[in-house]
């Protein structure tokens, strides 16, 4: 069961995209967050980017902050659009709006949605 369910768009602004233009499409990766002991893990699927805080909100916002990073890091360059690739996110340009969606599982005690390259 799906106990949270949200959008987090990474780019300053809904409407404008990375040249001041409104975006040519939207990609939404899955982000989710679980419970690990007294701790929260976030995580987007198929990338190399994780944070965690003392409750899910936390976690969720570390890693909507982690992933600008990631962006800032590799803007302008193949490498993001490799990653994303790489990720199962084809065809993202540097004009292409990035949204996290997160899928919760804190509802299942036993939930084996992480990802694979922990």
């Amino acid at each position: 069961m799906i106990a949270h369910n949200e959008s987090h768009p990474l780019s300053p602004s809904n409407e404008v995209g990375a040249h001041g233009c409104a975006p040519a499409q939207t990609a939404l990766l899955t982000a989710r967050v679980e419970q690990e002991g007294g701790r929260f893990v976030a995580w987007v699927d198929g990338l190399d980017v994780q944070a965690e805080g003392e409750s899910a909100d936390v976690a969720r916002d570390e890693l909507v902050q982690a992933m600008l990073i990631w962006i800032s890091a590799r803007d302008c360059s193949d490498s993001m659009a490799v990653a994303l690739a790489d990720a199962g996110y084809p065809e993202v340009d540097e004009e292409t709006e990035l949204h996290l969606e997160f899928m919760d599982s804190l509802s299942e005690p036993n939930a084996s949605t992480r990802r694979e390259n922990d």
